[in-house]
């Protein structure tokens, strides 16, 4: 963020103090200042869901990358408050029309979000978000075997997340109004553990980061881009598309992509076989802290 314009901000609350004669009431105050918010949008990755190692659920933990930002920011901004407005399973459908989550005062974690982004405008730090993959994945389309309904099922998936999602992006950009940023992000690749399936897997992996690539970049980057926020590259933070760059791996595979190595590493999308747990679409501690990093990287250079 533009220094000159957090001091502007800064300044203003300060008249606004000595003036009125008390903090803004929406806000409060903290130890030696006003409270700043740093505010976590999206589906559960926003909300730090992991694997359980003992039953295999998945549940909310405090080691997600809005956690792991948020510590990362508090000692430069030591009033800072982590609100977490997520919801685990969110869609774009959902998150502006409600009803995955059932925490929402104003039913939807849309409006809830710019209720809030409005009410506290001049002490909102940070915004991010990450929705839309949810969409995908329960969608159906990589069911589908016939080539052409399958292509059919995506574009139309895509379409519907890029119109849902230029409606999220609105909103938020009126409800910022050019005193915070919005960070989006895109998403790593979780068809990659395919890889490890032989041949027929590894057809599977190099057709889904094809569509990954059209989805991060002609669809999430390009509607963020259109309300002027700057886009926390995840995918490639992941190397989600470098088939090239072989590293070694476990037997019996010795050797695979380094995408490939990163995914298994960064999520519980290959266990152990002796586990007897089922893949995992999370990410683990390191996943989430690199997307953590890569956000940080982003708000940093603003």
């Amino acid at each position: 963020m533009n220094r000159n314009r957090r001091l502007s901000n800064g300044l203003k609350l300060f008249l606004i103090i000595i003036f009125a004669g008390s903090a803004i009431s929406a806000c409060g105050n903290g130890g030696n200042g006003n409270v700043l918010y740093y505010v976590s949008l999206g589906d559960s990755l926003s909300q730090g869901v992991q694997q359980d190692p003992t039953t295999g659920e998945s549940v909310e933990t405090d080691e997600g990358y809005a956690d792991q930002l948020y510590a990362a920011l508090l000692p430069q901004y030591p009033n800072l408050q982590l609100v977490k407005l997520g919801c685990p399973g969110e869609t774009t459908t959902s998150m502006v029309n409600g009803g995955t989550c059932d925490t929402y005062t104003t039913g939807a974690q849309l409006s809830d979000a710019a209720q809030f982004l409005v009410d506290n405008q001049e002490n909102i730090l940070l915004v991010t978000i990450d929705i839309g993959s949810n969409d995908v994945l329960q969608s159906g389309c990589l069911d589908i075997t016939d080539p052409a309904q399958q292509q059919a099922c995506f574009q139309q998936t895509f379409a519907s997340i890029g119109s849902n999602l230029s409606l999220i992006s609105s909103t938020l950009f009126s409800a910022a109004d050019g005193v915070f940023p919005v960070i989006g992000m895109t998403y790593y690749n979780p068809f990659l553990n395919a890889w490890l399936l032989g041949p027929p897997g590894q057809a599977i992996a190099q057709a889904t980061a094809a569509l990954q690539t059209v989805f991060n970049q002609q669809v999430l980057s390009a509607v963020y881009s259109l309300n002027g926020f700057p886009v926390a590259d995840v995918a490639t933070a992941f190397k989600s598309d470098d088939f090239t760059d072989m590293v070694p791996f476990p037997p019996p595979y010795n050797m695979v992509p380094v995408n490939v190595a990163l995914i298994c590493q960064l999520t519980y999308l290959c266990p152990n076989p002796a586990s007897g747990l089922e893949p995992n679409v999370h990410a683990n501690v390191a996943g989430y802290k690199l997307i953590a990093d890569t956000f940080l990287a982003v708000f940093e250079a603003l």
